[in-house]
């Protein structure tokens, strides 16, 4: 079924009104950017497998840097990262400063 123009206008004004709309906006813009070098690498025509092991890695552990203490993520690859156990302690300190910025 096709919304109506006055559902998807009531539907993008309530989204204009909400606080957190301006931030999950700022973490997408983010996170499309730290993704992007990765995207296009992977979008040639020639074949790529021999370094995809190392960039899905990279990538990962940027995505972790966003939440977790660098030292925590480190120079970790493969099972090291899928075996992070996070826990409150290793959160990034960033986290809360921009937290309680905002309040």
């Amino acid at each position: 079924m096709i919304p109506s123009s006055e559902s998807r206008h009531t539907r993008i004004n309530q989204c204009l009104e909400d606080k957190t709309t301006l931030a999950y906006l700022h973490f997408v813009a983010y996170v499309a950017a730290s993704l992007t070098p990765f995207l296009k690498l992977f979008q040639r025509d020639e074949p790529l497998v021999h370094i995809l092991y190392d960039k899905v890695n990279e990538v990962t552990r940027i995505c972790f840097r966003m939440f977790l203490k660098t030292e925590v993520v480190a120079e970790k690859m493969g099972n090291e990262l899928k075996a992070i156990d996070c826990d409150c302690q290793m959160i990034s300190r960033r986290l809360y400063d921009w937290n309680s910025e905002k309040v």
